[in-house]
């Protein structure tokens, strides 16, 4: 197999099916004046809604995650061959990871940050003051989604309320969550993942590069891992482990000051749609 032709046409195969799902609409799902899916996007209004305040609070986050740069041809060709890769050996177990290509075999080494060792037990109570752990200290049945890294808003102001909506997501199938910027070796990433014990989401969301780093253990660009499906388990003190799936996304308030993103925020809501079922 060659694998620049390989990688050919893989690339022109996910463009095909990229513009497939650019052409489909979901007249529900509407932001302010415009729809989440639709094949051109009106032009973009002066929003008199968000403030001057508001609009540098998230552009900290905008400014330090989200710097589209162009990608040169060989940065692009690394992310290919990455997302080439993880197809390839999704269902295979770690230590078999590996693909056989002309000349010889590559390996997929798992992430080291996607297994996490913690100081607590299983059965401890939480031990901080993590601002919203309430909302998974409750016998739940039956989440699909929770939502990490929510702002509050009220009424039509409440962007990610559309959003769970456009996901057909019903009552008791979401949770809402605000997380801030916590380590993995303290006690409120301890309580978080006791929370995600009691709740077992299908999948967590996370919204924004806060929440997104603390879940993932690192600091990634979200530009880079937006959409992507990433497994992640964590081990208590008494062996006892938990495993999660989870997806990152541009948060809400990102998309008010730049709704051009809506269409991509709406692309990788369709692919946590289609992992629990509403698709």
């Amino acid at each position: 197999m060659n694998f620049e032709t390989e990688f050919t046409r893989l690339r022109e195969t996910r463009l095909k099916e990229f513009e497939k799902e650019q052409k489909m609409t979901f007249s529900r799902a509407l932001l302010g004046g415009s729809a989440w899916f639709l094949t051109e996007l009106p032009e973009e209004e002066e929003s008199a809604e968000i403030s001057q305040a508001e609009t540098e609070e998230v552009a900290k986050e905008v400014v330090e995650e989200d710097d589209f740069n162009p990608l040169s041809e060989k940065s692009h060709l690394f992310e290919s061959l990455e997302k080439f890769a993880k197809k390839e050996t999704e269902s295979k177990v770690v230590g078999e990871k590996i693909i056989s290509l002309e000349g010889g075999q590559v390996e997929v080494k798992e992430d080291e940050t996607s297994y996490v060792e913690l100081k607590c037990s299983s059965t401890e109570s939480f031990k901080s003051q993590l601002e919203g752990i309430e909302v998974l200290n409750q016998n739940y049945s039956g989440v699909k989604c929770l939502f990490l890294g929510d702002t509050p808003h009220v009424g039509e102001d409440d962007l990610l309320m559309k959003m769970i909506g456009a996901m057909k997501l019903e009552t008791g199938e979401y949770l809402r969550m605000p997380l801030d910027n916590i380590s993995q070796d303290s006690d409120e990433f301890g309580d978080l993942c006791l929370g995600l014990k009691i709740v077992n989401p299908e999948v967590i969301v996370t919204m924004g590069a806060v929440a997104t780093n603390v879940m993932l253990g690192k600091k990634e660009r979200l530009s880079r891992v937006h959409g992507e499906l990433r497994d992640k388990t964590v081990k208590f003190s008494d062996g006892v482990t938990l495993s999660y799936k989870m997806i990152p996304i541009f948060h809400p308030d990102y998309l008010k000051i730049n709704p051009k993103m809506k269409r991509t925020a709406w692309s990788d809501l369709q692919k946590v749609m289609k992992l629990i079922g509403k698709m």
